[in-house]
């Protein structure tokens, strides 16, 4: 009897562990390797609509073709298939991806998450989750910093350095704007600094307006050193800026400031003042 006793409770505490670990007993995830694929997208879909346009991730998949083929684009070891209608999740927020493979073929995944979970749904097959704890970044949070990332740099951040922008086909006629700094001859991707609250994009199909910062004078007064050594540092420059506004609408260009006195700091104000002209 009591070694009865003994495997009931065994048996009781395993699914109590499985039941803490978020495992529902379902299928896992089968998904195809990086050497299985010919292209991947991704587009935000809000409330089960989508608000953006799909993004590819050529560039993230040839980088993984050439150094990771077998691996997959989400680990999934830990998803487990949802086989309880009580647990199934609902999200106003998720992130479509479209994996097609070389033969075609196209599979549709849903990813989001929730304060405990990350999910993966195909749908008309299934739903995935994962127990995600604490310290663990949420998986949808990971997968819309890439989604944002590639959608800015192929709107806009890609041609910045050639000045060359055009609007979106996507443009949803919202009339917000993004700030593009180009100074220091690589492409800033802070694209909010600077621009009023009122007119800030909150994605690449939002943008009518592209304001960018160049260099419009650079000089050079020496260098930085370590007194006790001599070591020298740093080079130190005085460098005066260019702001410009692209109306992506009508085609326009702005000058807002030919040539700054006081350098990034005067920038803002510029900026402020053609907005409210607008606003």
């Amino acid at each position: 009897m009591k070694k009865q006793f003994a495997i009931l409770l065994l048996v009781v505490m395993i699914l109590m562990l499985l039941a803490l670990s978020g495992c529902t007993g379902g299928a896992k995830l089968e998904l195809p390797t990086y050497a299985d694929l010919q292209s991947i997208t991704v587009q935000e879909i809000e409330n089960g609509q989508p608000v953006s346009r799909e993004v590819s991730l050529h560039n993230e998949l040839q980088y993984y073709q050439s150094h990771s083929p077998d691996d997959v684009y989400f680990p999934t070891k830990d998803y487990r298939q949802i086989t309880k209608e009580s647990q199934m999740p609902t999200s106003d927020r998720s992130l479509a991806y479209r994996f097609t493979d070389n033969t075609g073929n196209t599979r549709l995944l849903n990813i989001y998450s929730d304060k405990n979970y990350n999910y993966i749904e195909e749908p008309g097959i299934g739903v995935w989750r994962e127990k995600r704890s604490k310290a663990q970044w949420a998986q949808y949070d990971l997968s819309y910093k890439t989604y944002e990332d590639n959608s800015w740099a192929q709107a806009f951040l890609d041609t910045a350095i050639d000045k060359s922008f055009s609007l979106l086909p996507e443009y949803n006629g919202a009339e917000k704007a993004i700030f593009i700094d180009i100074s220091e001859e690589a492409v800033s991707d802070w694209v909010e600094r600077f621009i009023p609250e009122a007119f800030v994009a909150k994605r690449a199909e939002d943008v009518r307006y592209v304001v960018l910062c160049d260099i419009a004078s650079k000089t050079y007064e020496g260098y930085w050193y370590v007194p006790e050594t001599g070591e020298r540092l740093d080079d130190s420059y005085d460098v005066e800026y260019k702001a410009t506004v692209y109306d992506l609408v009508t085609g326009d260009t702005t000058v807002l400031v030919e040539m700054t006195v006081n350098g990034m700091t005067e920038i803002p104000d510029y900026i402020d003042a053609y907005f409210e002209g607008i606003g």
